[in-house]
């Protein structure tokens, strides 16, 4: 059993870096044993260095999870991603102008505001603005530019040009690294121009991001801590890594 062990978790690691995601219930499915068995393969390869465990499944170690399409990127931290998404729309009063940026995170606000009335939404989100669509309370703002197709994000001169003209109550801005020196990151140089001129637009400034994203540092700065004006976080993030924002003035929201 233990050969057996061994031949599957070499697939398994085969799987994991041609696909750069594979989930539980898949690989339960193909090898014909548990999703427990799965979990800890999983575990085992992760301590070994081999991959990184996941919500639902595992990812290779030699890539950014931003840089994965948003299909695999919506399965991690999914709970804590819809957490966070409610309590940003929480703070959304009927009749606002919000601005909403692409990413998995920043998706559940759309989610949640579906029902607000006189709500002005602006977005440069493929998958945000499907699920705004046909919401009658809502006018949808599209910014237009260029397709990003692994992030669903339109980008471009046209976009932040558009977006220069806009003045909103809220701008709610997703991030693929976070920490106190860098400030706020992201992987993309062309996303990270569109996510500026956002904040530059909006009175008050919200940052979505899950505990994973902390003390991470992606390509390309969008914002230092002055440019914000508030953090969302899921309880995974620790007080040490929150502690420094919050003594810098930051409203850190856990949920």
């Amino acid at each position: 059993m233990e050969l057996l062990a061994e031949e599957r978790a070499d697939r398994i690691l085969k799987l994991v870096e041609e696909r750069k995601f594979v989930k539980v219930e898949e690989l339960a499915e193909l090898f014909d044993v548990s999703h427990r068995t799965i979990r800890r393969d999983f575990e085992k390869l992760e301590q070994n260095g081999l991959l990184k465990r996941t919500y639902g499944g595992a990812m290779t170690t030699r890539v950014d999870d931003s840089e994965l399409g948003m299909d695999v990127r919506g399965d991690f931290f999914a709970t804590e991603k819809q957490r966070i998404g409610k309590a940003a729309a929480d703070m959304v009063e009927d009749g606002e102008a919000i601005m909403l940026d692409a990413g998995t995170t920043v998706q559940y606000v759309a989610k949640y505001i579906k029902t607000r009335r006189g709500l002005t939404v602006v977005t440069n989100a493929v998958n945000i603005i499907n699920e705004l669509a046909n919401c009658e309370g809502i006018t949808l703002v599209v910014t237009g530019g260029t397709l990003r197709p692994s992030t669903f994000s339109l980008v471009g001169a046209q976009t932040q040009e558009m977006l220069r003209n806009i003045n909103a109550d809220w701008a709610f801005i997703g991030t693929s690294g976070i920490t106190l020196r860098q400030g706020f990151t992201n992987t993309n140089l062309f996303e990270a121009e569109v996510k500026k001129a956002m904040i530059a637009s909006a009175k008050k400034v919200m940052v979505l991001v899950d505990h994973s994203k902390f003390d991470k540092v992606s390509f390309a700065s969008f914002a230092s801590l002055k440019d914000i004006d508030g953090i969302i976080t899921d309880s995974g993030a620790t007080e040490e890594q929150l502690k420094p924002f919050k003594d810098a003035g930051i409203e850190v929201i856990v949920v």
